[in-house]
């Protein structure tokens, strides 16, 4: 994403990009995610997903993985 407006030597920015990349990413289901061709990783694990959650302020998703998350049968 970074590469449209953001220079390769201007890490702050860089690095900017990346998170609020992530962020959008983390708010779109799988089945979004997929339409538009992103595969998922071994790095889309719920604990993560959590994570960017949190960072995205996205109290909703937040307690839907916390509720996923405590299921039987998970960790935690």
């Amino acid at each position: 994403m970074m590469v449209n407006y953001v220079r390769e030597t201007d890490v702050e920015m860089c690095q900017r990009s990346n998170r609020t990349f992530q962020r959008i990413l983390a708010s779109l289901s799988t089945k979004v995610r997929h339409r538009y061709g992103h595969i998922s990783s071994p790095t889309d694990e719920p604990e993560e997903q959590l994570q960017a959650a949190i960072a995205a302020k996205d109290w909703g998703l937040v307690s839907d993985l916390a509720a996923k998350l405590k299921q039987p049968g998970q960790s935690g």
